[in-house]
């Protein structure tokens, strides 16, 4: 499971390893239960008291050292989300918070330093009902074994079902996890009875067999793809095979006492607990994609802590060294510290007072810098409804300019209609996220061709006579996101065909276009950063990284761009046509790099999307070239 949170290529199926543990968990604490049963020694509280001092210790110091960190490093709508997961963590409810908010298998997952606790909260809901069945059915007589195998059956068929409607029910509500426990629960109550009825050499050559079946599910799985599901099965079962096995184990059982291995078993626990607030800290603090060399270093690191913590807190407090008065009372206190926190994180919106660094101030802003009419002006119906149509600067006027574009000339639209506001003159705009002015390519699940037919209607139509062109054009004609390889953010899959030639159908536009009179004005790519833009300012502000080398070069922007601008290019030569350079705005600077920002005023609201400012500085070249030509 560590080793698959820490990226090693050759597990992708080491998420399994929770569904082991699971059964390991269900098999050992039947095994108690059953035992003070039969001697009639069995205490509810004394079972609780002893999972609480199990649990709790490294818990709560887990908790505190990563609330800390995260005050440090999180952005504040990181750190309100991570407060809502606080509070749940302290109620052991978290998988509960995290069915309803959080993919496991996203990427966004590894930056969340509390999703590993919805197995916890999982364990801990299981063993508040678990003994109190245990107890019922003892006492009045039921089969202990088939009425746990019955339960187990409903549970695994709960997860059959779940798996189809919600996948993200089936992986984290308990009803759907149950059954994994419960293996382990019949293991443990049918193991005296078969390992009795079976030789040694069987034994050892079943778990050889059960090792193989986790095996085969670390090695083959991935995360991502249904899962869970009945493959679930192979790892549960291959776990139930190796603990009913036993000492009956000749040769499959040699690599499980392993000195070094047994260590890691002990305190398999704080290890755990430990993993995933290190590496997503890690990620925070580094900003970039880490290393090879840094993600070992943070294993190390929490192999240390983990060691630390085994030794110096959960061992003295699970061995009774407090007395238990002392240890409710502890425990409370840092219990309800930890949730108050939460409330208080998520109740002032993440603490952004904690930013005082002026570039740090100006990306908060940044972050919420968008157009305010976006949804409202833009073609949600997939068409250009003239009586719909947003007008920009003077709108007692008639629009004799034509804004047409995505989201990224959407992102102009505010700042070009001050400009045009103050000139006297007016524009329509002509918008529709995802889709560029393009013809000749489709785009999956948008109409987008329907849209730019309609939009060179309206133009036609309503004679304008200036046409301002912007659009995300490489990503439909690359057919890919900008990867920035410097960044850790995933860019996601696009999907798109093409079904004509897009250059030669668009300098076939331009000269229809400009033969009826009009004049195109086409914005040149703008540059894709590949980070989002403010939240590596603010990351690089808390840790004092620099950002400089995150953004991409001016020849790496060309190489992008390189069938948008010859494109731009081809259409250009049309008369009537202006193609304005947007390198020569962002990336003409000592750093030869694509700059979202001048130390001080910051371009971009995202990795593409124009802030306020950022789109002034593309105004005024548009307003250059409309005074010129």
């Amino acid at each position: 499971m560590v080793l698959y949170h820490y990226g090693l290529p050759w597990l992708p199926g080491g998420f399994v390893g929770v569904d082991v543990f699971f059964v390991i968990s269900g098999y050992l604490i039947t095994q108690i239960i059953v035992a003070e049963l039969s001697r009639n020694t069995f205490s509810l509280r004394r079972f609780w008291l002893r999972r609480a001092r199990r649990l709790l210790p490294a818990l709560i110091l887990v908790l505190l050292t990563t609330s800390l960190t995260a005050v440090w490093l999180m952005l504040p709508k990181e750190l309100e989300r991570y407060g809502e997961g606080l509070f749940a963590s302290t109620a052991f409810a978290s998988n509960i918070y995290f069915w309803l908010t959080t993919s496991y298998f996203q990427d966004a997952g590894t930056l969340n330093p509390l999703l590993h606790t919805w197995s916890l909260a999982v364990e801990e809901q299981f063993y508040l009902l678990y003994p109190l069945l245990m107890v019922l059915m003892a006492r009045m007589g039921l089969p202990l074994r088939w009425m746990l195998m019955a339960l187990m059956a409903l549970s695994f068929a709960n997860m059959i079902y779940l798996s189809d409607v919600s996948q993200r029910a089936a992986f984290y509500l308990p009803n759907a996890r149950f059954w994994e426990i419960l293996v382990g629960a019949v293991a443990a109550l049918w193991s005296e009875r078969w390992r009795a009825q079976l030789p040694q050499l069987v034994w050892s050559s079943l778990s050889v067999f059960g090792i193989a079946l986790i095996a085969t599910a670390a090695l083959m799985f991935k995360g991502g793809t249904g899962w869970p599901d009945a493959r679930a099965a192979i790892p549960v079962l291959g776990a139930a095979i190796l603990l009913v096995a036993g000492n009956r184990i000749r040769h499959g059982g040699r690599l499980l006492t392993f000195a070094p291995l047994v260590l890691i078993g002990q305190m398999s626990y704080s290890l755990y607990l430990w993993h995933q607030p290190a590496l997503a800290m890690a990620q925070l603090y580094w900003v970039r994609a880490l290393t090879v060399a840094q993600v070992g270093g943070v294993l190390l690191a929490a192999l240390l802590m983990a060691y630390a913590s085994w030794r110096w807190v959960e061992t003295p407090w699970r061995r009774g060294r407090h007395s238990d008065r002392g240890f409710i009372v502890a425990s409370a206190v840092g219990t309800c510290l930890l949730a108050a926190l939460g409330l208080m994180l998520r109740t002032t919106d993440g603490l952004p007072q904690r930013y005082t660094d002026p570039l740090a101030l100006a990306a908060l802003a940044a972050a919420g810098d968008y157009n305010p009419a976006r949804d409202q002006c833009d073609a949600r119906q997939g068409v250009v409804d003239p009586m719909k149509v947003c007008v920009l600067g003077d709108a007692s006027k008639a629009p004799t300019i034509a804004l047409w574009g995505d989201s990224q000339a959407d992102s102009l639209a505010r700042a070009l209609s001050l400009s045009l506001a103050e000139r006297g003159q007016s524009a329509a705009q002509l918008t529709m996220q995802g889709c560029p002015p393009l013809f000749g390519v489709t785009r999956a699940g948008l109409n987008c061709e329907a849209f730019n037919r309609s939009a060179v209607d309206y133009i036609v139509r309503n004679r304008i006579e200036t046409v301002v062109v912007l659009g995300r054009y490489s990503l439909m004609l690359e057919g890919t996101r900008y990867q920035n390889d410097r960044c850790r953010e995933s860019r996601g899959e696009f999907k798109r065909t093409l079904s004509g030639n897009p250059t030669s159908e668009m300098v076939e536009l331009a000269q229809g276009l400009t033969a009826r009179g009009a004049r195109l004005l086409l914005i040149g790519p703008l540059p894709e950063m590949g980070c989002d833009v403010p939240t590596a300012l603010l990351r690089g502000a808390v840790s004092g990284w620099g950002q400089t080398s995150l953004w991409p070069t001016r020849t790496e922007y060309a190489v992008r761009n390189r069938k948008a601008l010859e494109m731009i290019g081809r259409m250009s030569l049309v008369p009537g046509v202006v193609a304005i350079d947007t390198a020569s705005v962002f990336c003409e600077n000592a750093a030869s790099r694509c700059m979202p920002h001048d130390g001080s005023a910051i371009y971009f609201h995202d990795d593409n999307h124009l802030t306020t400012l950022g789109a002034a500085r593309v105004v005024d070249a548009l307003l250059d070239a409309m005074s010129a030509h």
